[in-house]
């Protein structure tokens, strides 16, 4: 906030310091700061505190006061310091007031707006069955004990991570007990890291979209049962690869008839790759489709067909205003680009009308004709129905 005036003047006084007054400056923008301040100063950068640290600190404060207090109690409390420990120390006297020299769970909860493990728990478990009703249910006892539906949100997004930091083997970076890591552990098994990683992203939407409307329980409601119906994702590679048919064949041998007689061994018929979870190529290519462009993918499903046959794809579309709006600059790149990747050299996606009945082939017909179309690009329209002109069969 000072203006180049009051940075000169200021750096006057840092050049010739009175002997009994020492600056102690705190800033959270230090790129703003000139060069020839910086100079003239120590400069102390501090950052978060560690939660093992903060823990740590707290245990030791809470034995030397004589309070009976459990790491699970002091995880909540660390969590809603977010790395601050005068904040935690706070924290905890708080609590101390509130429960006394003993103090449990369910009043740091209550004093601190936390949900309930078992609450957490059950919802995650319920993602992995894909069971909606549970889902409904932990809503509901959310709301009847008077919790925070978006402190929920917040926790669930929080034990999302946690579950994908244990997928990705950094156990350390989780802070309880190894009991609660082994718990968290098994419940990781059930989701890959591309579950987890949708649904980090749907639940940070839905957070944001929650401070704005006015029915936050409806709308966290399907947001949930969407979540619950998305399914669950593997590897594009790792189906990619199935495709191929890399894997080894096993060679079948035939039995022998008799101790004299010859075995005749046929070599084994190539084996067919079938794609657990009824994956095809349509389905690949689709959600390929999606990742590079929203918009693209909405025309996209209008497709009757999408084949690979040999190293070209074919896509089928029911009419010519399907056709036209893939074969536009803006949509026609995207499936190219997805279709080479795929392939693994370049290539172009081959656009099909389907055979039309005779009113809909005039239609294209008519599309032709200069003065239609420059109509149409005037106005920005499309042929929605053609009548016969009078005196004209039908």
């Amino acid at each position: 906030m000072l203006s180049t005036s009051a940075f000169n003047a200021l750096l006057k006084i840092l050049e010739e310091p009175p002997s009994h007054v020492v600056f102690i400056m705190a800033t959270t923008e230090r790129h703003k700061l000139p060069a020839t301040i910086l100079s003239r100063c120590q400069q102390f950068i501090f950052r978060m505190i560690s939660p093992g640290e903060i823990q740590a600190h707290l245990r030791q404060i809470a034995d030397r006061e004589g309070v009976k207090i459990d790491a699970h109690s002091l995880s909540y409390i660390v969590k809603a310091s977010e790395g601050s420990m005068r904040d935690a120390q706070s924290l905890l006297d708080q609590i101390i007031s509130f429960s006394g020299q003993e103090v449990v769970d369910e009043d740091v909860r209550d004093v601190l707006g936390f949900i309930p493990g078992e609450i957490l728990d059950r919802t995650v478990d319920a993602l992995a069955d894909r069971n909606s009703k549970a889902l409904l249910e932990d809503v509901g006892i959310v709301v009847d004990q008077g919790l925070s539906l978006q402190q929920y949100v917040r926790e669930l997004i929080g034990r999302i991570r946690d579950l994908l930091i244990l997928k990705l083997g950094l156990e350390e970076k989780i802070l309880g007990s190894a009991e609660e890591k082994r718990e968290l552990a098994a419940r990781a098994e059930r989701f890959s890291e591309q579950d987890l990683i949708r649904f980090f992203d749907m639940l940070l939407r839905l957070e944001n979209e929650l401070r704005w409307t006015s029915q936050s329980r409806f709308h966290l409601e399907v947001g949930l049962i969407k979540l619950a119906k998305v399914g669950h994702v593997r590897d594009i590679e790792e189906v990619l690869r199935e495709m191929k048919g890399t894997g080894e064949q096993t060679p079948q041998r035939s039995a022998p008839s008799g101790p004299a007689s010859k075995t005749e061994e046929k070599p084994a018929a190539p084996a067919r790759t079938e794609l657990p979870g009824a994956f095809t190529f349509a389905d690949i290519f689709t959600r390929r489709v999606e990742d590079k462009s929203a918009t693209t993918a909405v025309h996209l499903q209008k497709a009757e067909r999408i084949e690979r046959i040999d190293n070209n794809i074919d896509i089928l579309m029911p009419n010519g205003t399907a056709l036209a709006m893939l074969q536009s600059k803006e949509h026609k790149p995207v499936l190219d680009t997805v279709a080479s990747e795929l392939i693994g050299k370049p290539v172009s996606v081959s656009l099909i009308m389907k055979e039309q009945p005779k009113g809909e082939v005039v239609a294209v017909n008519a599309k032709d004709e200069p003065l239609v179309k420059k109509f149409l690009e005037v106005f920005r329209g499309d042929i929605a129905q053609i009548k016969p002109a009078k005196g004209e069969m039908t």
